[in-house]
């Protein structure tokens, strides 16, 4: 999400955390630098943001957070929202209304604070087609005085007047109840739904009708007004409207990618978009053209993975692909030539070659020191390939979502007999053993080569196992929330 409030900086959400840019490097004609905001926000995928108050919070992965102009940092706001595992509840969106905040999270349903940093489940009258999870999935928010809308995943809109202590179902009218966004315009309300385009309502929520007269990409994943002129991001490009929502017309001139993900307005005539896996790009005319702004400065991308070896520096990043550096460190080439797929997680040279492995994607491999790449990720059933191990030449990979792989001519083979955890987090080979960190179930181990495994958590009170070191005859283990473990290997 792209966002700006009263303070000359334009804040972006991502999965690497946050960041701003000083508006007036844009107002100057600068080239735009991103400034990493991390203190106290390390390791947190962010959702969403709110400004109220002059006060930035940012939605996430692991609950809400506060940022302190002042101090530069981020602050906790996020008590009640634990999940009961160790963790913190997901949250999608946030929105204020009244003396009340109000959070949407992906497992926990709808939370309202009106002290901070306290929050308190508000689920009475929301519901749940997936009865796996413990609440209902809560998508979006609007949220105006006296009047609050969410949208529920499977469930459409619900709906309420007394500040979140009760909710009532306000979907009549809605073919589709995957509400992804909800914009509250005062006198009208939008809705954006995931495959059926945009829905209006003129009555605070209580019943809607079609109003996606112009869009041909379906899927709706933000909203934003700017001045008189609505505009929607989708799967397929911006679209603006001039008459409320009711018809719409396509506005992509410039954009180098149409996969919309969030909308900013920023008063004026200037909008930005972010788009999904791709440049942030800027309007000064309301939409009408665009231009991608992304920043020249190396030292603004996240770096996931690194290896040195033979005198080449190898540098994986998440959403830049490879670098390289011949020179120590000093400077660095990108190197993507066959890359497809640029959210590099794991780097790791076995014999002659380097393997890739991507958030989502699979493997890549380079035969000629990082100078071209090719896909091989065939026999791989998910693509998060998170970390690579070696045996005598032999290379194994350990994937997210569906455990070990041992690369087998040219075709990846399944090793998972006894690895009862298949999210596999990180993966080692100390001598002929190797050893795989899970995402639940703590770390395994296989002595015979990856043909079975068996847990070895003796002593891990925490099982949420993400990171694995071998050094000077201990195994480390880094988990989500209590610290490190080590172990003396045999």
């Amino acid at each position: 999400p792209v966002s700006r409030p009263a303070m000359p900086h334009i804040y972006a959400a991502s999965t690497g955390g946050t960041s701003r840019l000083h508006e007036q490097n844009l107002a100057e004609g600068l080239q735009p630098v991103w400034e990493p905001l991390l203190g106290g926000l390390r390791n947190v995928n962010l959702r969403d943001y709110l400004i109220h108050n002059d006060s930035l919070y940012a939605a996430s992965h692991q609950g809400v957070f506060r940022f302190d102009e002042g101090r530069g940092t981020w602050s906790q706001y996020r008590e009640g929202l634990e999940d009961g595992r160790g963790s913190f509840h997901m949250v999608r969106d946030i929105a204020h209304s009244g003396s009340a905040f109000i959070a949407a999270t992906a497992t926990g349903g709808a939370f309202i604070s009106t002290a901070e940093p306290k929050w308190t489940a508000a689920n009475n009258g929301l519901r749940s087609s997936d009865l796996t999870l413990p609440a209902p999935n809560v998508l979006s928010l609007a949220a105006s005085p006296g009047n609050m809308l969410a949208g529920v995943a499977g469930e459409g809109v619900f709906r309420s007047t007394d500040g979140g202590a009760t909710w009532k179902e306000s979907s009549q009218g809605m073919a589709n109840r995957y509400a992804m966004t909800l914009l509250d315009l005062g006198d009208r309300v939008l809705a954006g739904t995931f495959g059926s385009g945009v829905y209006r309502s003129d009555n605070g929520g209580a019943s809607w009708v079609d109003s996606s007269d112009g869009i041909r990409d379906t899927s709706v994943f933000d909203m934003t007004a700017s001045g008189s002129r609505l505009v929607v991001g989708t799967s397929g490009g911006i679209y603006a409207s001039d008459d409320g929502g009711v018809t719409w017309r396509a506005v992509n001139d410039g954009l180098a990618n149409l996969n919309l993900r969030n909308l900013g307005a920023m008063g004026g005539d200037k909008l930005y978009a972010g788009t999904y896996r791709s440049a942030f790009h800027v309007s000064t005319d309301n939409g009408a053209t665009w231009t991608p702004q992304t920043s020249v400065e190396f030292n603004g991308t996240t770096a996931r993975a690194a290896i040195s070896a033979d005198g080449l520096e190898l540098l994986g990043t998440a959403g830049r692909g490879i670098y390289l550096s011949k020179d120590g460190g000093a400077t660095w080439t990108a190197s993507n030539t066959g890359i497809a797929f640029p959210f590099i997680v794991a780097l790791k040279k076995i014999g002659g070659r380097i393997f890739a492995g991507t958030d989502g994607r699979g493997v890549y491999v380079s035969d000629d020191n990082g100078a071209s790449w090719v896909d091989v990720s065939t026999g791989i059933a998910k693509g998060y390939a998170f970390g690579f191990a070696e045996i005598d030449g032999r290379a194994f990979v350990g994937t997210f979502g569906s455990g070990v792989y041992e690369l087998v001519g040219d075709t990846w083979q399944s090793r998972n007999a006894g690895l009862t955890d298949v999210d596999v987090r990180s993966l080692i080979a100390v001598g002929q053993t190797l050893y795989a960190a899970t995402a639940e179930n703590g770390v395994f181990v296989s002595t015979d080569g990856g043909a079975t495994w068996n847990p070895a958590n003796d002593g891990l009170e925490h099982l949420r196992a993400r990171v694995l070191l071998a050094l000077n005859g201990f195994l480390y283990v880094g988990t989500a929330r209590d610290g490190v473990y080590r172990a003396k290997l045999p």
